[in-house]
């Protein structure tokens, strides 16, 4: 399906307030570069998952098709960070220091950074509903 300019700018969704993308830090860096989460309630993380896409108009991007990151699941709690480093590690849950709030990093598997270009943005998702493959006869009997 490809979409019209008209029809992509009427896809408006509503925005995401229980957890907050602040943004990406130290872009293009090997090892360094991480997509940056807060949470403002006690959230399932396996609900959310990230895009990445090109920068349109303030507040919107379009998405570049096949670069999905699924969190998994997993609990976090209002005020913990979440940080997505864009190549490889082992995933870790750490105290801040003087505060109840942890650090959760996650690691996204990539080969290279993905942010060296500024118009590249991650896009953060809600997964509301799905519907996963149920192998079923798809006509009635005698309809082939």
């Amino acid at each position: 399906m490809v979409l019209s300019a008209t029809e992509t700018k009427a896809m408006i969704l509503q925005g995401i307030s229980e957890l907050v993308l602040i943004g990406v830090h130290e872009r293009g860096i090997p090892n360094k570069e991480r997509i940056v989460l807060r949470a403002n309630d006690r959230l399932q993380m396996g609900q959310f998952g990230l895009l990445l896409g090109v920068k349109g108009a303030p507040g919107f991007a379009f998405p570049i098709k096949d670069n999905f990151f699924w969190f998994g699941e997993g609990m976090v709690d209002r005020g913990d960070y979440v940080f997505v480093f864009t190549g490889s590690g082992n995933p870790q849950k750490s105290e801040l220091p003087n505060s109840s709030e942890k650090l959760y990093t996650v690691f996204w598997g990539r080969a290279m950074t993905l942010f060296m270009d500024p118009n590249v943005v991650p896009i953060l998702m809600r997964i509301d509903a799905l519907t996963v493959d149920n192998p079923q006869q798809l006509l009635p009997p005698g309809s082939a």
